[in-house]
């Protein structure tokens, strides 16, 4: 049985208000990091997403495993919150390692290595081949990828 509220009183509970704000705040945020932001459980979380889907407040799309919320109006980005992590640190530090990606970013070594094959093959960023190691640049980044100074300064760094 479906229950249905007043459009006005949708947002009240403060657990969906929060969670409504949550999702505006953090578009493309997944159920799992939803739960554990608001400290819940899975049923009242599914419950309370359910509500704001079916009162059109929020939309979710399917990214692989995931699904995605975002709320009504928002811009659905087509990179996943990892890529956008991946692609800013990139950007900020042109022609940096795989490695030095991995300590500045919150997530294990396979699933950054996963998202630069998959940045790769979205031609977002570039690899240049130093001696045995490689460094990631922003494909858009205005600094020449073949200047072998600044690459060479970059590698010695990380390595």
């Amino acid at each position: 049985m479906t229950q249905y509220i007043d459009r006005q009183d949708i947002l009240e509970l403060p657990l969906r208000s929060d969670m409504y704000h949550l999702i505006q705040k953090r578009g493309g945020i997944t159920f799992t990091e939803i739960k554990k932001e608001l400290d819940r459980n899975n049923g009242v979380t599914a419950y309370q997403l359910n509500i704001l889907q079916k009162n059109r407040l929020i939309r979710s799309f399917k990214d692989g495993k995931y699904v995605r919320f975002f709320a009504k109006g928002q811009k659905v980005s087509g990179l996943t919150t990892i890529e956008e992590i991946l692609m800013n640190e990139i950007k900020s530090n042109p022609y940096i390692s795989r490695l030095s990606l991995v300590k500045l970013v919150d997530y294990s070594q396979g699933t950054v290595n996963s998202t630069i094959k998959k940045l790769r093959q979205k031609e977002l960023i570039g690899m240049k081949k130093i001696g045995k190691h490689y460094a990631y640049y922003s494909i858009d980044t205005s600094i020449d990828p073949t200047s072998s100074n600044t690459i060479d300064h970059r590698v010695s760094q990380d390595f």
